[in-house]
């Protein structure tokens, strides 16, 4: 499997997955009065979020979150397929 750049979601963005155990970690981008801020959440979270514009981005999301096409190994595969020297 190939890793895909997840889409922007207006003041939200996918940045990748990560597969743990029994849930999925989400590492978003979200744009707020201070800038970007990294912030993680777990899949399994994501229906009982209280901000619903990032839960609708996110749930929006759910074939490629669940299907793994974010996954950050992928990510790092795919970098060091691409650029073996780093």
């Amino acid at each position: 499997m190939k890793w895909v750049n997840p889409p922007h979601g207006g003041n939200y963005k996918l940045v990748a997955t990560k597969k743990y155990k029994n849930d999925i970690g989400l590492i978003v981008l979200c744009e707020t009065e201070q800038g970007l801020q990294r912030r993680t959440y777990g899949w399994n979270a994501v229906p009982w979020l209280p901000n619903s514009d990032l839960k609708s981005y996110l749930l929006s999301l759910k074939e490629g979150i669940e299907s793994g096409i974010y996954d950050i190994a992928l990510l790092d595969k795919e970098l060091d397929e691409n650029n073996p020297s780093i």
